[in-house]
């Protein structure tokens, strides 16, 4: 891409010198009832960004509880849920690498990931 497209896609705004976290939580603090629809398992889930982002806070402090520093990285295998966008803004929120895997990965696969990335945490579903 060159400098004068890129250039004129900031001046746009389709691009911006945040990451998603922080234009997550600056939504959030900006236009917390901001409607944040999740469609999973058949039903679409209903929140506002404000909710996501305070859940996302609570959950954070579970994890720095559990070892999570900024810059660790947290492996997460789980299906598209509400759930699990919410802690991905729980690892935004706690300054950790989120490593997402594909959640119908085998037991070959995830291993293979694990040995090879080296996660601090891994969230998934139990096993059976």
């Amino acid at each position: 891409m060159n400098d004068a497209r890129l250039s004129l896609w900031y001046r746009r705004g389709y691009y911006r010198s945040e990451s998603i976290a922080s234009a997550l939580l600056r939504a959030a603090r900006e236009a917390p009832a901001t409607p944040f629809r999740f469609y999973a398992d058949g039903h679409v889930h209903e929140s506002t960004v404000g909710a996501l982002c305070a859940q996302g806070r609570r959950a954070a402090a579970a994890l720095q509880d559990a070892g999570v520093c900024v810059g660790d990285v947290i492996a997460i295998q789980l299906p598209s849920r509400p759930e699990t966008a919410m802690l991905y803004v729980a690892a935004f929120h706690a300054g950790a690498t989120v490593l997402p895997i594909v959640h119908t990965y085998g037991p070959a696969e995830v291993d293979f990931i694990l040995a090879d990335s080296a996660p601090k945490l891994v969230l998934c579903e139990p096993p059976g």
